[in-house]
This record gives C-alpha cells, structure tokens and sequence, in this order.
C-alpha cells in the first residue's frame, strides 16, 4: 500500500479494536460460536480479536485473521459465518487454527491428521457427504437455520469447517447441485 493510498483510504469500524490479551480461541460447536460470536451476531462483537489482519477483504464483508487460521463472513454488520482453517490448500494464507474445539461438554484438539472418520466418529453422521475431485465436504444442519461444512482433502485431511446461515441446502438449487436426495428440512429430532 503506498501512502497516497494509506491518506485516502476509507476508515473502517474494525480500525481502532484492540484485541483482548489472552484471548482463546475455541470453537464452540454445542453453540455454533467461534470465540463466543455466532452466525447473526452483530460484526462489533469480533472487536476483541482485534483488527482484521486483510483490509483489502473488509471490502467483500470478509473479517480474515490469517495468524489465528479464522474468518468470519458478514453482510449489513451482521456474521453469516465463519470459517475454521486446518490446511488452506487454495490461498496459502491462513495458518492451521491453533485453538481448542468443544463438543458436548468435552474438548478436542482438530488438526489435519483429524480424518473423516474419526470426525464422525465423535460428532456423528452427516446429513449429507459430496465428494467431488477436489474434496469431501460434510454437511450437519441443525434446527433448519445453521450449517456446519466439514472440509477433508481427498487425502482424507481435515481442511476447515465452516458454519453458517442460513444454511446452503435450504436452497432447492443447491441441493440440486450436491445431488441431495434426502427429504429438506431434514428431520432434526
């Protein structure tokens, strides 16, 4: 960035936050939370990682934090979700997510030795699995309104989860597209 650039560059709100110290980073999947922020809380609420490390992608709603292997993606200053990253296998700019990962009152650490099943194994069956030349991808849905997108490479290495509203396959066309022949909504209880 050159300094004319830096002189008239638009402020933004995630300018002046200060990241809290000791932060942790947990992955709360009982609550589908990401250091205590969930899908539809609003964007001020990510002020205690501090400012986002990609100004260029705060243009496109996106909030990345390369260093801490998260990003969370928002429209009207409000989080549609968020991604966890394991193995950044496209960009190369996210490191592995160092924190910890919660699940029925119990703890876990993910990394990309973590496969498919062995994830299954402790969060249970998917809703649906594509696999396509490039990936897996597990899809959970729960109450109709968050989904969970459980990314492995084709080397059976988690990539990330990403969780989301709403979610992708309450959309017919994508159902469609992942060939979804299971009845929408799923049945959840």
């Amino acid at each position: 960035m050159g300094i004319l650039d830096k002189l008239f560059r638009k402020s933004h709100p995630s300018d002046n936050w200060q990241a809290v110290e000791g932060l942790q980073l947990v992955l709360d999947l009982d609550r589908h939370a990401l250091c205590d922020v969930r899908p539809c809380d609003p964007t001020e609420w990510l002020s205690r990682l501090g400012p986002p490390e990609d100004r260029k992608a705060l243009g496109d709603d996106r909030y990345c934090y390369y260093s801490r292997g998260i990003e969370f993606d928002a429209t009207c200053d409000t989080i549609e979700g968020f991604a966890v990253v394991w193995d950044d296998v496209s960009d190369k700019k996210f490191q592995p997510f160092p924190g910890m990962v919660k699940w029925r009152g119990r703890e876990y650490r993910l990394s990309t030795a973590t496969t498919e099943a062995e994830f299954i194994a402790v969060f249970g069956e998917p809703y649906w699995r594509d696999q396509d030349d490039m990936e897996v991808i597990l899809f959970y849905e729960f109450c109709g309104d968050i989904e969970w997108q459980v990314e492995f490479t084709l080397d059976n290495s988690l990539k990330e989860i990403i969780v989301t509203t709403p979610p992708i396959l309450s959309n017919p066309e994508q159902r469609a597209a992942y060939a979804v022949t299971k009845p929408w909504p799923p049945d959840l209880f």
